[in-house]
């Protein structure tokens, strides 16, 4: 239910930015992570209430029970060429959820999107991916007949690589030869952790995207002037328009509230 949909939205996301469509790389990449986290919480018996589809609060709920089985810093690949900021795994997905979160789904916050962040996904999709299993149990069932004790943890911190084959896994088809070329040409083009030995890697699309809120351009920006009279009035009027049609969360529409009244006050 979780890693399935998770897996869908990976691939989506892959598509979209090689594709330049930043808004749905933002929206598809937050949904992917956050069903992986929601799914390695349920796999370990504990809930994800209270996470909502927030990354940076599930993160932590999942860091609790996983500990070093993930990475701290994301550091440049040596396959990748691309400018690359080192930061850590909580700023990158506090970043992207920021960027790709409901509320910005119309740009109220606008995005910013880094030519290094497909390849960021990709290494925080597989660090939690492969996780998505009871972290405590053993690997191969109840220890009889001389079987290894070695639980899932313990395999995971001994080999980086090892990923829990799930049975009917959609990334497990599509990596197959067999799935449709677009498709796993979406999922494994530069994606050096998920694609097989051999994979051919074609060009790929680098660059920095960005957009600014429209509201920021026609309201904020106009406040932060201090735009007065006819300006000031008109200004305030969209401000009422903005808050009377659109649901907007609750800090900003306090924030456009008090623009409002400064703009009332100089008009």
């Amino acid at each position: 239910m979780f890693v399935d949909s998770a897996d869908q939205n990976y691939v989506v996301a892959r598509w979209c930015f090689q594709m330049n469509l930043a808004t749905d790389f933002l929206w598809n990449a937050v949904h992917c992570l956050e069903k992986l986290m929601k799914a390695v919480l349920l796999f370990n018996g504990k809930s994800s209430k209270g996470g909502g589809h927030d990354l940076s609060v599930l993160y932590p709920k999942v860091l609790n029970i996983t500990g070093n089985l993930l990475p701290d810093m994301l550091i440049k690949p040596n396959e990748i060429e691309v400018p690359w900021r080192v930061e850590s795994a909580e700023t990158f997905l506090g970043r992207l959820y920021q960027d790709g979160q409901a509320d910005n789904r119309y740009h109220v916050f606008g995005y910013v999107l880094h030519r290094e962040d497909l390849y960021k996904l990709d290494r925080m999709v597989y660090a939690i991916r492969r996780l998505c299993c009871p972290l405590d149990s053993y690997l191969f069932g109840n220890t009889r007949n001389g079987q290894p004790d070695v639980t899932f943890r313990e395999q995971l911190e001994r080999q980086p690589d090892y990923m829990p084959r799930m049975v009917g896994s959609r990334l497990q088809k599509l990596i197959d030869e067999k799935s449709p070329a677009e498709l796993r040409r979406a999922a494994l083009n530069h994606n050096f952790l998920f694609a097989p030995d051999g994979f051919e890697h074609g060009e790929t699309r680098y660059g920095v995207s960005s957009q600014n809120p429209v509201l920021g351009r026609r309201i904020v920006a106009q406040d932060e002037q201090n735009v007065s009279g006819d300006t000031a009035r008109e200004t305030a009027d969209l401000t009422d328009w903005v808050l009377e049609n659109i649901q907007l969360p609750k800090d900003v529409r306090r924030q456009f509230e008090e623009i409002r009244s400064r703009l009332r006050g100089r008009s």
